[in-house]
């Protein structure tokens, strides 16, 4: 079959991944695994060359034909189905090495509809679309599919790490309570806002309440931990970090003690904190009757044992 024919019709998720990966015409990649390449050849074979980086090119009978099959694939993008959609989408991120979108006139009259469905929070510069904030989001949509057809290897396989996300259930035992959130999706924490004290526990420290409750699934804890705007406000949270154990039903509780004479009193509702989600990891203990640990350089040096 010649590629004019196979490509006439997109009919399927992989050939509207191949259409994207190749809609600048030629594809540059150091990151073309070997899976993925013998899958695209079984479409269609593709010639290849090297040089300081693998340049992949797909031939056809006429001239203009791939121009005119990208085209018509862009033009009919708006009746794809989802998963072809996605897969068209993924090619064209993945041609420019998951940095950005360098938007060509093959695909101008699609990329309203992919700024609008696809990415959140981004920066136009030239003819490029640069991400911003929220790439996860981003990454999360176009590979979310069972379909693991990528040119990336490692870098797909961390991806799939960070569509793995636990559920963390929250109740608001008030109406003033604030749900926990994220200026920015690839931030660590989510802020925690305290709404009301509960009681003094000396002159300096004093114990205050989210109002919320959480439940995390199983294998994992939660950490409350301060903010870095925490420093200028004369405050710290008294016990460093707060462990959160994977049982815990009541409300999220915070001491703070403040450090300053000098620094006002802070105003209810007070963003002063971040929670952070932690893999639980347990061991097996076990009680040995002779000191046989292994020696090691180190051994027993203990504070500032390693300062030179």
């Amino acid at each position: 079959m010649s590629a004019d024919e196979c490509f006439s019709n997109i009919d399927i998720t992989e050939k509207a991944y191949i259409c994207g990966l190749f809609y600048k015409y030629k594809l540059s990649t150091n990151f073309m695994n070997i899976r993925t390449y013998k899958l695209i050849q079984s479409i269609y074979p593709i010639s290849s060359y090297f040089n300081t980086t693998s340049v992949y090119d797909i031939n056809f009978e006429q001239n203009n034909m791939y121009t005119d099959i990208i085209n018509n694939t862009i033009l009919d993008f708006p009746n794809f189905p989802e998963d072809v959609k996605l897969m068209l989408i993924r090619g064209i991120y993945e041609a420019n090495n998951n940095q950005l979108i360098q938007i060509t006139d093959n695909i101008r009259p699609i990329i309203d509809s992919i700024k609008n469905n696809y990415i959140i929070n981004y920066e136009m510069v030239t003819d490029d679309i640069i991400f911003i904030k929220n790439k996860y989001k981003f990454n999360e949509k176009i590979y979310s599919s069972n379909n693991d057809l990528s040119c990336l290897a490692e870098p797909f396989q961390k991806i799939n790490i960070y569509n793995k996300k636990p559920t963390l259930k929250i109740f608001k035992t008030t109406q003033e309570a604030v749900i926990p959130s994220k200026a920015f999706e690839e931030d660590a924490g989510y802020d925690l806002t305290i709404i009301s004290k509960i009681k003094d526990f000396n002159s300096k420290t004093s114990l205050y309440d989210t109002g919320i409750k959480i439940e995390i699934e199983d294998g994992y804890y939660t950490e409350i931990v301060p903010r870095s705007s925490l420093s200028k406000s004369g405050y710290m949270l008294a016990n460093s970090i707060g462990i959160i154990d994977n049982n815990y039903r009541g409300n999220l509780m915070i001491a703070l003690t403040k450090i300053c004479d000098e620094s006002p009193d802070f105003e209810l509702p007070f963003k002063c904190c971040q929670l952070i989600i932690r893999k639980q990891v347990s061991a097996n203990l076990i009680e040995v009757t002779t000191d046989d640990l292994s020696n090691t350089i180190r051994n027993d040096g203990g504070f500032g044992s390693t300062s030179s």
